[in-house]
């Protein structure tokens, strides 16, 4: 529970959630503590997810340390410990080849 990832993980879902708070004065001090999270988790863990990267249910990110997941979206059950430039490997797999 207390593992990068999962830190990675929280501060996404929080920057999320904070969206959804309607009145912008609310939404102001969850901003600032979004901020100081996203960037501690970006010094401490080495990850950088943010809010608007859509991620899929039961994403675990296993690796620590230089991700930068910036990609547009990840599916679902997607170890992200296996993530190449961005794009999971599952999703690369998936792919026809013509």
């Amino acid at each position: 529970m207390l593992s990068q990832g999962f830190w990675a993980l929280f501060w996404h879902r929080f920057g999320n959630w904070r969206m959804g708070v309607r009145p912008k004065l609310l939404r102001a001090p969850l901003s600032l503590a979004y901020r100081f999270g996203f960037l501690g988790c970006q010094w401490f863990c080495g990850i950088m997810l943010p809010y608007t990267c859509r991620v899929g249910r039961r994403v675990r990110l296993e690796h620590f340390g230089g991700m930068i997941l910036v990609a547009q979206a990840i599916g679902d059950d997607v170890p992200a410990g296996a993530v190449v430039c961005g794009v999971p490997v599952q999703m690369i797999r998936m792919r026809k080849r013509y």
